[in-house]
């Protein structure tokens, strides 16, 4: 969610989706996947999309700079 930061995972959204099975690893092995293969059909952050495919390089630069930038 563009407003929200809230990742886009249909079985923490839907009841119905949720499996007993799932564990903390297995929801932060999704969220790890989604961050290294952003969705580039229907991006939620336009601006880092249009980065991610006019120069890949750049893209994971700002990436890297921005998990090593402290939180403020």
């Amino acid at each position: 969610d563009p407003h929200t930061g809230r990742p886009c995972i249909e079985f923490l959204d839907n009841t119905h989706k949720w499996n007993r099975s799932y564990t903390l690893s297995s929801i932060l092995l999704t969220l790890q996947v989604m961050l290294s293969n952003p969705v580039l059909e229907n991006p939620v952050n336009l601006e880092a999309a249009h980065i991610l495919i006019k120069d890949e390089t750049l893209y994971r630069q700002i990436i890297l700079r921005l998990f090593h930038q402290p939180l403020q």
